[in-house]
């Protein structure tokens, strides 16, 4: 019975870890395409994008 009690606990928390992990890694992506945008209009106009 604390085998169940246990596992399922520890199973519940990587469950969490693993969408945090999920939803960081999305707004990483989110972060990058939009650095990209800039860069690419910033190229288009002639500006130096650092």
């Amino acid at each position: 019975m604390w085998n169940f009690i246990i596992g399922a606990m520890f199973g519940g928390m990587c469950g969490v870890g693993i969408v945090c992990l999920t939803v960081i890694g999305k707004q990483a992506d989110e972060d990058m395409e939009h650095i990209e945008k800039k860069k690419e209009t910033s190229a288009l106009e002639g500006k130096v994008f650092e």
